[in-house]
């Protein structure tokens, strides 16, 4: 057997992760890992689709499956490649044909998990999974992965969902392909198929103790994709950072909640809303800007670590740009196209990570809510990262533009319910920006009192 060779080292020279994933039929192994793989650059290998080409050659053979010495030998013989197909899809070859649709069928699918039991079948199969995987830079999906195949990857998931979820997937999958089938059929052949691949003898499916399990069931592909980009980024940034990655997460941390404290002390901050933060994936927060103290306000309150962009003039101040880099801050040049700050931008939402935005560009004069610049909008669509929008009511009362000293009063941050948001290749035409630009600020100005509003939603809410 064959598969495709790639490199395996990061942009540092050492060797890119083995990222396994394992989970039941259904959980959506498949479309996150080729996702994932897509984003990272990564190699992508679906092992399930080994073991249903065995089963499709041992049909198409007319041999039994329940001839195990017979269909091991097939295994042994079947030479099985991914190539990459016209539409840079991913073709499965076995013995130089083409079984990407062939091996998808309820029939093959069941004939899979009969084939995986037997112990030849599986040591030829991981022999193979494991030259795949051996230079790094691949993204296995399977049962045993994380188990057998690589139990030192350095990125382990065990994806889950529920047994009526994943029958349901599965039934739309199939019904999707032509297939005649009933949800009920579908959800008993989930069910016995678990029970199958969890008692089986050899490499039943089970977690690694050190996988991180995550659940399926109520997360959509993006934030499921966005989760496990973070373990990816996580486990990079700790292979590169070392002692210094946890001392620039322990600093970060710091100014994070000594700001918060002052908040709460200073101008008696409430935070309405923090439930609308999500706990994993990438997110765009959007906020109103009335004063300079809503950026550090705003981060103080979310429970993630957040990047932000700030102005460029401010990086030229020696202790204020040291600082500021310190804890993520990096420049951005206003009113241009600065390409360097988007990149970085796009780069922390494809970690999975939190980007916070004020759309406006600049400090409002008088506190009210200005119109958008296009930035947000682009990197949102550009991303296909929710938004989050963020109100900071009271903060133009304690440090207005033109005030040199801060007055006291009270600051509410609200944060209202995730605006999704599309994710759109190629160009961005004007009028795309600027619907998703006011769409962002509409949302933004539900949450502001009256008083912060534009003149003309002012007048508008009154009547």
């Amino acid at each position: 057997m064959r598969g495709k060779s790639g490199a395996g080292m990061n942009i540092s020279g050492k060797r890119a992760p083995v990222v396994a994933i394992d989970g039941p039929v259904g959980a959506g192994k498949s479309t996150v890992a080729r996702l994932l793989a897509q984003r990272l650059g990564y190699r992508y290998v679906d092992t399930g689709a080994m073991y249903r080409s065995v089963a499709l050659a041992a049909a198409r053979q007319r041999v039994d499956l329940r001839d195990e010495p017979a269909v091991v030998r097939i295994a042994e013989s079947l030479t099985i490649e991914f190539r990459s197909g016209p539409e840079d899809d991913q073709r499965v070859m076995a013995d130089g044909v083409d079984v990407t649709e062939a091996i998808r069928t309820p029939d093959v699918s069941d004939g899979a998990s009969i084939v995986s039991m037997y112990s030849g079948v599986r040591r030829a199969m991981v022999a193979v999974q494991r030259r795949l995987g051996a230079g790094g830079a691949v993204v296995m999906e399977g049962r045993d992965i994380g188990t057998v195949v690589f139990p030192d990857a350095e990125v382990k998931v065990f994806l889950d969902a529920s047994l009526d979820e994943r029958a349901r997937r599965r039934y739309e999958e199939l019904r999707g392909r032509g297939a005649s089938v009933d949800l009920a059929g579908v959800r008993h052949t989930e069910e016995e198929r678990d029970r199958r691949d969890a008692t089986r003898t050899h490499s039943p499916l089970r977690a690694a103790p050190d996988a991180v399990i995550i659940d399926s069931t109520d997360r959509s592909v993006e934030e499921t994709v966005a989760a496990v980009m973070v373990l990816v980024a996580r486990r990079q940034s700790a292979s590169r950072g070392g002692l210094r990655a946890v001392v620039g997460e322990a600093w970060y941390h710091f100014w994070k909640n000594f700001v918060y404290v002052v908040g709460r002390v200073a101008f008696r901050m409430k935070v309405e809303g923090l439930e609308h933060v999500p706990k994993t994936g990438a997110l765009i927060v959007a906020g109103n800007h009335a004063s300079a103290i809503d950026p550090p306000l705003v981060g103080s309150v979310l429970r993630r670590r957040a990047g932000y962009m700030a102005k460029e003039e401010l990086f030229s101040i020696p202790v204020l740009g040291a600082w500021l880099r310190s804890i993520g801050v990096f420049p951005v040049k206003r009113g241009t196209a600065d390409r360097r700050a988007i990149r970085r931008s796009i780069h922390t939402l494809e970690q999975g990570g939190i980007l916070v935005m004020f759309p406006e560009g600049t400090r409002s004069e008088d506190g009210r809510l200005r119109d958008p610049e296009p930035g947000a909008a682009m990197i949102a669509l550009r991303t296909g990262a929710p938004v989050l929008p963020v109100a900071v009511v009271g903060s133009h009362k304690i440090l207005p533009r033109t005030a040199r000293w801060p007055h006291f009063a009270q600051v509410v941050v609200r944060i209202g319910p995730m605006l999704p948001v599309p994710r759109i290749e190629g160009r961005l035409d004007h009028q795309v920006l600027e619907t998703w630009g006011r769409r962002i600020m509409a949302e933004i100005a539900k949450l502001l009192p009256e008083d912060q509003l534009p003149i003309r939603e002012s007048v508008n809410r009154e009547s």
